[in-house]
């Protein structure tokens, strides 16, 4: 039987101890060599290895330190630190990912180990998202549940199957936009062309549409796409 408590917990968002919203992001990273990522980890303050979980931990600390997110650095307790904001996986053959609990600290990962790993030590592919806000009730999280069942969708290769008709590829994204995205979405990541900038964009529009879907209100992209052109006219 259900508690008071847990219905509580149900209803009360999940944040995290930085302050932001826990929405769940992965990022993908293709790692040639296994060996050259371990050694600049190990060169880095922020990231420790953990043996008995088999990861890597990047922490709010170090080079880190200075990551603007709701809480700076000075506001967390001693006895909170240092905090753990990502942790690294590898998978075989040449795979490896970064969990993280928001989206702003995923905002932060891309350029920060690009700069401290270089792309060619560790080139990120791809990203899943969450695509709904967690509730207190969901702790302690399992990332590898929680991305279990993502879905792989590529909207560029669908767009690509109609570049020779602009009518169809205009229908195409009417429909992409007018439909419901998956729970757990994964998607190509063009970080290295599009810059920081068009990854931030996609993950706050999904959190703004996780808000409204926790606030009762289940907007598609399209909803929202149209809510942003009539608030610019």
């Amino acid at each position: 039987m259900q508690t008071e408590h847990s219905d509580n917990a149900e209803r009360q968002l999940l944040a995290t101890v930085t302050g932001e919203l826990c929405q769940p992001v992965r990022i993908y990273y293709d790692v040639p060599d296994k060996n050259a990522v371990n050694k600049k980890f190990r060169a880095l303050k922020c990231v420790q290895s953990d043996p008995a979980r088999r990861r890597w931990v990047w922490l709010f600390d170090g080079e880190a330190k200075g990551l603007a997110f709701e809480k700076s650095y000075r506001d967390i307790p001693t006895k909170f630190r240092p905090v753990v904001i990502g942790s690294f996986h590898f998978r075989p053959p040449s795979e490896m990912h970064l969990d993280l609990r928001s989206i702003e600290r995923a905002i932060h990962a891309l350029p920060f180990f690009d700069r401290h790993l270089g792309r060619r030590t560790a080139e990120a592919t791809e990203f899943s998202i969450v695509n709904r806000l967690l509730s207190a009730a969901e702790q302690p999280l399992d990332c590898d549940r929680l991305f279990r069942d993502e879905v792989r969708v590529d909207s560029e290769e669908l767009l690509d199957q109609v570049k020779d008709d602009p009518l169809a590829a205009l229908q195409l994204l009417e429909d992409e936009m007018n439909k419901p995205e998956p729970e757990v979405v994964r998607r190509r990541l063009n970080f290295y062309s599009d810059g920081i900038d068009s990854f931030r964009t996609a993950l706050k529009i999904r959190q703004s549409i996780a808000i409204e879907h926790w606030n009762g209100n289940p907007v598609s992209f399209g909803d929202f796409y149209n809510r942003m052109l009539g608030q610019w006219r």
